[in-house]
């Protein structure tokens, strides 16, 4: 079983960006040849339930969420084609988003980065007393 997720593993890194996923939908349909609906309809499962722990996870410090939803995407990508292609439509916009910020990032004064650290804390914050007050009205 973990030499199988490790082969899928391997198969979703390889793949270039713009191609990767649905590459990797290809490459799962070949191994499952034989497979059972009942797989499929647990990895469907598991993909939406993933996708909507995530933002849930987010809540929690650090960048679990995101990672468990990307993870819930990747296994909805597997098993149906049209995740597949959207997520290799949005893949190389992300990535070149990613990059510019990354750049305007490492070239911004230490004052900049000091200040928009403290406004993306700042707003963290704020939504946090946002949810907590809402949640607890409530009740």
């Amino acid at each position: 079983m973990i030499a199988k997720m490790r082969s899928y593993w391997t198969a979703l890194r390889r793949g270039r960006p713009g191609t990767r996923f649905q590459d990797f939908h290809r490459y799962r349909r070949e191994q499952k040849k034989g497979s059972g609906t009942a797989v499929r309809v647990l990895l469907l499962a598991l993909g939406l339930l993933l996708i909507i722990a995530g933002p849930i996870a987010g809540l929690i410090p650090g960048p679990g969420g995101i990672l468990v939803f990307l993870v819930g995407l990747a296994l909805l990508a597997a098993e149906v084609l049209m995740v597949a292609r959207w997520l290799d439509w949005c893949e190389p916009r992300v990535r070149k988003a990613w990059m510019h910020i990354k750049h305007s990032w490492t070239r911004a004064a230490m004052a900049t980065r000091v200040a928009l650290s403290i406004v993306g804390a700042t707003l963290v914050a704020l939504l946090a007393l946002a949810v907590h007050a809402y949640t607890s009205s409530g009740s």
